[in-house]
Parts: structure tokens; C-alpha cells; sequence
């Protein structure tokens, strides 16, 4: 596992987010909070910065709508929603399934103030009396200690009639030799950077999926889209 760095995101300087801000820990609630804060105020659509995120979830919006689609299923539920690109973009397309959005304030700033659509409901906590058929974490791990990505698991277990999907997954594996040199001079050179998240290799994935009571069933790689679908093990 490798911790990775990153100065900017959606054009803005991450280091100007939180003057509190310790670059040597991982963002919290508060940063994100503020992050999101900034974005809204810069943005008056969620239209004007679509463009920026959908390329890099279109691999997770075609299998999640492939297999919704196939399944016939009825109520997702997505952990990490942010600002909520792939509930939009799936709801949307699927006006008879209840997609269920779960982040911390989600409801200061889903789709930068734009009105929702009538099938996502957004919580900061998580519902737990709702039928899932299924569960999905899109570019969530990078921001999750081991600790926490455990924690986490474990929390959702039980909840999903038809297994976890994990999306947007990034392995060390696929990193090629400029992005590992950038990521050093982020690190050590760059004062504008800030301790973004981590890179996990295809093994310690494994291993914490296996310790917190999972499964890989199935596996689509593709580099920087890596999708893992996963199920509950028995106890």
C-alpha cells in the first residue's frame, strides 16, 4: 500500500480548503464538507462539472445499469455518494428503482443544489431497514484507512440481498512509472499537496475483503476502473 498525493481537484487547490488542515492525515468530514462548500459556489450546475467526472465512472455507470438492468432489481444502495454523478446518471435511466444515497451532509450539496430526481433518497446515516438487492462503493477505498475500509464492510454486512460492488477501484499494480515519480515529488516537493488517500495492491484488497467475511466472485479490470464483485462468506 502506497499513500498518494494531490494538490488539485476540480481546479481547486486542496492545500486552501481547511487552514487546519493536516497534510499528513487523511481529509475528514470537515474537509470534504468544505471541499464540496467551494465547489458549489463556483459551479451553479451540476451540468458545468459533469464533464469532469464522467468519463472516469462511465465504466461503473455501464456495468451498475447492466446489471440493475438484467436483474431486475429495485433498491440500490450507494456508500460515498459525494456529489452524487452516478446516482444522477443511473436514477435517471431507471425511474422505477430507488436509489439510496449515503454520505455525510449529502443533503447540503447533491448535485450542487440541483432538485433531485423522485427515486434518490439521500441520508447521512445509513438506513438499514430497507431491502437492498444491492450495495455499491464507487472510488471510496482510496479515502478509507485499512481500519476504517474494514469497518466499513463489516458495517454493510447482512444489508444486501445480492452482494457489494466495489468500483473505480485503482491498483499499485497499475501504476505506471511517471505516476509513481509524480506521486514523490508531490509528496516532497510540492507544498501545495495534501495527503490524498491510498493505492492498495490486488493482494491487500484481497486480504481485507477476506478479513471483513467477502468473497470475490468477480473481477473487471481495467486500469483505473477496476470493478470487484463481491459476496457475503458464511460464518
Amino acid at each position: 500500500m502506497i499513500e498518494f498525493y494531490q494538490s488539485k481537484w476540480f481546479d481547486i487547490d486542496l492545500c486552501n480548503v481547511d487552514e487546519n488542515l493536516n497534510i499528513k492525515k487523511l481529509p475528514d468530514h470537515s474537509f470534504y464538507y468544505k471541499f464540496y462548500s467551494i465547489l458549489l459556489e463556483r459551479h451553479s450546475s451540476y451540468e458545468q462539472v459533469k464533464q469532469h467526472v464522467l468519463s472516469c465512472n462511465q465504466p461503473a455507470i455501464k456495468y451498475l445499469t447492466d446489471v440493475i438492468s438484467s436483474k431486475g432489481y429495485k433498491n440500490i444502495l450507494s456508500i460515498g455518494s459525494g456529489i452524487g454523478f452516478i446516482e444522477y446518471e443511473l436514477a435517471k435511466n431507471n425511474p422505477h428503482v430507488n436509489f439510496y444515497a449515503n454520505d455525510f451532509n449529502i443533503e447540503s450539496y447533491f448535485l450542487l443544489g440541483a432538485a433531485s430526481l423522485d427515486n434518490i433518497k439521500l441520508s447521512s446515516t445509513l438506513m438499514k431497514n430497507v431491502n437492498y438487492d444491492l450495495i455499491y462503493l464507487n472510488n471510496v477505498d482510496y479515502a478509507l484507512s485499512n481500519q476504517h475500509y474494514d469497518d466499513l464492510l463489516q458495517q454493510i454486512r447482512g444489508l444486501s440481498n445480492n452482494g457489494i460492488v466495489l468500483s473505480t477501484v485503482v491498483f499499485k499494480e497499475d501504476l505506471k512509472i511517471y505516476s509513481i515519480i509524480k506521486n514523490i515529488f508531490l509528496k516532497y516537493f510540492d507544498r501545495k499537496s495534501i495527503f490524498w488517500g491510498y493505492i492498495r495492491s490486488k493482494k491487500e484488497h484481497n486480504q481485507i475483503i477476506k478479513n471483513a467475511g467477502y468473497k470475490i466472485n468477480n473481477k473487471i479490470l481495467k486500469k483505473h476502473h477496476n470493478i470487484l464483485i463481491m459476496s457475503e462468506e458464511l460464518k
